[in-house]
């Protein structure tokens, strides 16, 4: 399969590239610094080489809803209207290929307690730019499916971490505090607000969750990509302290993490197991302990960390 990953150089998309190329898939990718708000230059560019592609992964995205807040405009013009020049490309240049929208989990805002856990034909209630620019994006891409007659699939990822990770999320902020502690013999760990609970996935299984979407999913369709279980962030950072070689105290600053406005996120994965026999089920602690092998107590030699 011949298949574009805009986003492609992202933590995600580089976990992505991997997992197809290992399936035997052909990988194509943006052009270094090409502007999907470029609504020219994306077309140029897919009517030189995307006229013969079978799916296109759309993972490109400003995906801070902290930066969000501090530049709204770029935030939609990135989310939004960089998929509105997607969706045109493929409907003029590409029909044939499968779009894949990856969206968020974040366009559900906070669900209610009985809501929980979350199915995809509950209200979108967004509570950011980033949210809400999503949610247009996702518009944007069923457009092209119910307008313009292109396969779409939509994916509502929830949370995912994995090695290369970014160290705005919480997961890699939390191990780059324990690797200071290690390494600076303070024996203290610095946390904030550790009550929200989330729904927590391998990024592996993720990407792989995606192609099998790619493949498999209904057209039009919109699929929560989730475990169905959800972990408080103390829980989460337990499962850390358990596996280190000695132990941390902790100290909880409020002020550090953003406060829990969405007490619970945790989302039903039983449509995609349905339509496609995926279930994420690696076990978080598994997760973990990786991570905190190879980005905190290396047993072999330090290489730097990330996926670069």
């Amino acid at each position: 399969m011949r298949a574009l990953i805009t986003g492609s150089r992202g933590f995600v998309g580089r976990w992505l590239r991997r997992h197809l190329r290992s399936l035997g898939d052909e990988v194509v990718e943006l052009p270094e610094g090409l502007d999907i708000r470029d609504r020219a230059a994306v077309l140029s560019w897919w009517e030189r080489e995307g006229q013969d592609l079978e799916a296109c992964y759309h993972l490109a995205a400003q995906a801070s809803v902290a930066r969000s807040f501090e530049d709204p405009e770029a935030t939609w013009e990135v989310n939004a209207l960089g998929t509105v020049h997607v969706v045109e490309a493929l409907a003029r240049f590409s029909p044939q290929a499968t779009l894949l929208y990856v969206s968020t989990s974040e366009v559900y805002g906070a669900p209610r307690p009985e809501e929980l856990p979350v199915h995809e034909d509950a209200p979108l209630r967004p509570r950011s730019p980033y949210a809400s620019s999503k949610v247009a994006a996702e518009a944007a891409a069923l457009e092209g499916y119910f307008g313009r007659g292109l396969r779409v699939v939509v994916a509502r990822p929830f949370n995912h971490l994995g090695p290369g990770q970014g160290p705005d999320f919480v997961v890699p902020s939390v191990l780059r505090r324990v690797r200071e502690a290690l390494a600076d013999g303070s024996g203290t760990i610095v946390v904030g607000n550790l009550d929200a609970r989330r729904d927590f996935a391998d990024v592996r299984e993720v990407v792989a969750a995606y192609r099998a979407l790619v493949e498999r999913g209904r057209a039009g369709g919109i699929y929560n990509v989730s475990t169905g279980r959800s972990y408080a962030i103390r829980e989460v950072l337990e499962l850390i302290l358990e596996a280190l070689p000695r132990r941390l105290e902790v100290v909880v600053d409020p002020s550090l993490l953003r406060p829990a406005d969405i007490p619970e996120l945790v989302g039903d994965p039983s449509r995609l197991a349905a339509d496609t026999g995926v279930r994420l089920g690696r076990p978080l602690r598994s997760t973990l302990e990786e991570l905190i092998s190879v980005e905190v107590v290396p047993t072999s030699t330090p290489s730097g960390g990330g996926d670069d």
